[in-house]
């Protein structure tokens, strides 16, 4: 559960950076 949790912070994070870009 805590693994599948960290992925999707990870992914939201990757979006915002792309979009920030």
């Amino acid at each position: 559960m805590c693994s599948r949790s960290h992925v999707i912070g990870g992914v939201i994070e990757n979006r915002t950076r792309l979009f920030s870009i």
